[in-house]
């Protein structure tokens, strides 16, 4: 659908649908607002979303403005000819676009001090520093990547946690926290565990002080692993986390903390910042599920609850998108080896799956619509017994 049979479709629907005034002309004005911004073209399909929800459940016909009366309303007829001439502009605005791409170059090279120095502890501290500012560089442009890849259509989908760009939100952020905790587990000794531990507690602070929130939330998350959490148990072979360590983690965990729900860390989105923030998806992963379904004390069939969802929806798509329009991953150069490192997990992730897949298949004892559930399910028991084996092993258990 191009810009003209998406511009008559809304004219059309609207123009022939019982609706109040208010109402339409308030749906002119968002789609106005979509043509306007950075989401045209490449979210055709939100606008039939948007308005398949209210056309198709109109309000009662006692509230109901004539047909005959909307169409000669003068706001009305305004808002139509704004939503016109944003529409052309944008047409004029927006030419092909290539597909977003990173740079293959890369500033590092394999002799250069690594994450195994670190371990080691055979590192200066300006190398240590070095590595830390490198990795929250090519975190950032990671998480930009997976942030910038969530189109406003996903966002309003019935079910947005299974589509596409919120899955691979979802996927980046599970690699970054798997990473994170295979660096630490790794080791195969206590000693070197801590000193990576540490290490990404840094890492992590300085994420946020980078406004990378999603980055800083993915590698809390590690750090919070229970296999992770086992190396920190002193009363059976686990190590100490320095007092300074402790109050840094703490410290982040207060900015990124669900209470109020993210109240510290919408503060922080708030704010003017030099560098542009980046959010951690699963806060409007929860927004959204919010918008949706509500609570149960409220009528979902309402027409105020209609309303409220739609304005909701509205918010979170114009704040999300607010965010990831001064986002440029594009122009990255890695400085680090983690996109490597991701990269070959999951091509071995891949064949795993397949493995796995394969297997059950040929079982038959999973009807086939659960089949990819069982799958998912038996990776992440395997990888935590493996996870929880390495720890053992380090406490000398």
């Amino acid at each position: 659908m191009n810009s003209l049979d998406l511009f008559k479709y809304i004219k059309d629907a609207l123009v022939n649908k019982q609706l109040p005034l208010e109402q339409k002309i308030r749906l002119l004005e968002f789609s106005k607002m979509w043509f306007e911004s950075d989401l045209y073209p490449k979210d055709v399909d939100i606008m039939e979303l948007y308005l398949t929800s209210e056309l198709d459940k109109p309000d009662k016909l006692d509230k109901l403005d004539d047909i005959k009366n909307v169409s000669q309303s003068t706001a009305y007829q305004k808002a139509i000819e704004d939503l016109e001439q944003a529409m052309s502009k944008a047409t004029e605005r927006v030419g092909p676009k290539p597909p977003l791409k990173i740079s293959n170059d890369k500033n590092y090279q394999e002799s250069n001090p690594s994450i195994d120095n670190i371990r080691n502890g055979s590192i200066t501290d300006k190398d240590k520093k070095r590595i830390r500012d490198g990795l929250v560089s090519d975190l950032r442009t990671l998480a930009a990547l997976a942030f910038t890849s969530i189109s406003a259509s996903d966002m309003c989908k019935k079910d947005h946690s299974t589509s596409r760009s919120m899955l691979h939100c979802a996927n980046m952020s599970t690699q970054i926290s798997n990473y994170v905790v295979d660096q630490i587990l790794d080791s195969e000794d206590i000693d070197k565990a801590k000193q990576l531990y540490q290490f990404f507690v840094g890492v992590a602070s300085k994420c946020i002080k980078k406004n990378d929130y999603f980055s800083a939330m993915n590698i809390l998350s590690a750090l919070s692993n229970f296999a992770v959490a086992k190396l920190k148990n002193t009363e059976k072979g686990g190590f100490q986390i320095d007092t300074k360590i402790k109050d840094k983690f703490k410290k982040s965990e207060d900015t990124l903390s669900n209470i109020g729900s993210y109240k510290n860390l919408r503060d922080e989105l708030s704010k003017k910042k030099e560098i542009p923030p980046i959010p951690p998806v699963i806060m409007y992963s929860k927004d959204l599920t919010f918008a949706k379904d509500g609570n149960s004390s409220v009528d979902k069939t309402s027409n105020e609850f209609k309303q409220a969802r739609l304005e909701v929806l509205e918010k979170i798509v114009k704040e999300a998108h607010h965010l990831q329009k001064p986002l440029d991953p594009s122009k990255a150069i890695w400085k680090t080896d983690i996109n490597d490192i991701i990269k070959q997990r999951k091509t071995k992730e891949e064949d795993n799956k397949k493995k796995i897949f394969d297997e059950i298949t040929q079982k038959g004892e999973i009807s086939p619509e659960k089949i990819e559930e069982s799958v998912s399910k038996r990776i992440e028991s395997e990888r935590d017994k493996s996870n929880d084996a390495k720890a053992v092993k380090m406490r000398g258990q």
